[in-house]
């Protein structure tokens, strides 16, 4: 309030109101504080979201209504509530399960016999239509076809291909073999057969063949063959005419 304003006021009110004048200001600022911090509230309350302590609400899916009823704001109630009780199966429901159990691992018992048999009759066939073929070629090794196959088939079928073949080039599948080196590697002797086929397919596999040496034509330019360039193009076209008929 403007002093000046109240001049027309009769001397003693007009003192006693100008006397009065700073606690009127204050009394202004604390009620524009209160004011002002009671539209903030307001405002806060305003911005949350309304949660009725109870309410229910409806919905229709596939034409079929739906009510829901709500707790301050939490679903107690609904059409699609699941209950966990478990009925106890009876005896005769449990003696059901375990026949339909025993029947499922006896077949799977059959599958795996199934797979076993049939993985043995191929390998039996192809043991034998290696012994035949080496047989036919004259060769000592025949009756230890089984031990060529596992001797080098553990390094692939083509290392396999490949270690048959050099032992048909150099000495006829071991016909002129000296003291069971079937395979050309000069200076090495073996007792039997027996020792001579897994200790040769695992030298030529660690020396040549795991190191990236790994097709006859590599093979025939390593250091293996010790001939002249044409020896080892001789060479290659003998290794493949034994590759290309041995049956893997």
């Amino acid at each position: 309030m403007n002093p000046k304003r109240i001049l027309f006021l009769k001397p003693g009110i007009k003192k006693k109101l100008i006397d009065l004048f700073p606690y009127f200001r204050v009394a202004l600022g604390i009620f524009s504080l209160i004011l002002v911090f009671y539209l903030a509230v307001d405002s806060i309350q305003k911005s949350k979201p309304k949660v009725a302590l109870e309410s229910s609400k409806e919905s229709q899916v596939l034409g079929v209504r739906h009510k829901y009823k709500f707790e301050k704001g939490v679903l107690v109630d609904s059409p699609n509530k699941i209950s966990f009780k478990v009925k106890r199966p009876d005896s005769a429901e449990i003696e059901q399960a375990w026949v339909r159990y025993q029947e499922k691992i006896k077949r799977q018992e059959e599958e795996r016999r199934r797979q076993e048999e049939e993985r043995l009759r191929i390998r039996n066939q192809r043991i034998t239509a290696l012994s035949n073929y080496l047989k036919n070629m004259g060769s000592p090794m025949y009756t230890y076809a089984e031990l060529i196959l596992d001797s080098c088939e553990k390094y692939g079928v083509e290392y396999c291909k490949i270690f048959l073949s050099i032992s048909g080039v150099e000495t006829g599948f071991g016909r002129v073999a000296y003291a069971y080196s079937a395979w050309g590697m000069i200076g090495i002797k073996y007792p039997s057969w027996e020792v001579a086929i897994p200790s040769s397919a695992d030298w030529i596999a660690r020396n040549y063949y795991l190191r990236g040496i790994d097709t006859i034509e590599e093979l025939a330019f390593s250091p293996y063959h010790g001939g002249d360039e044409d020896a080892k193009k001789q060479w290659i076209k003998d290794l493949y005419s034994f590759y290309n008929t041995i049956p893997l």
